[in-house]
């Protein structure tokens, strides 16, 4: 049985990545909400600004002649690493040294909604 030109085993595989994509940007109440016909989704465009890659890579190789670069790393309070336990999300380390797992979006990191902790 093929649906959309897929197997039911790559149908499956598919439905399941499309809902990890959405992991993070809904909770589970609302997923039932949406289910039960109380919500509803609107999906929209992210537009992402272009970086002009040679200038950035020329003002990092600047940066990293004059030893500007590693100070600028290191001095920052709030670092970000890809998360481990949440493939796909970043993981924000606070000056405090506590954690949260999110990623960007509209230039702003946003913590993720019910990731199952």
């Amino acid at each position: 049985a093929k649906i959309n030109s897929r197997s039911v085993p790559k149908h499956l595989e598919y439905m399941v990545n499309i809902a990890e994509s959405i992991t993070g940007h809904v909770t589970r109440e609302e997923l039932l909400d949406v289910q039960s016909g109380l919500r509803k989704i609107v999906v929209e465009k992210i537009e992402a600004p272009r970086v002009d890659k040679a200038a950035l890579f020329g003002a990092m190789e600047s940066m990293r002649n004059s030893g500007a670069l590693s100070q600028a790393v290191t001095a920052a309070e709030t670092k970000y690493q890809a998360s481990p336990s949440y493939p796909g999300y970043l993981e924000r380390i606070n000056d405090d040294g506590s954690r949260d797992i999110g990623m960007f979006k509209g230039g702003k990191f946003k913590i993720a909604k019910d990731l199952g902790r």
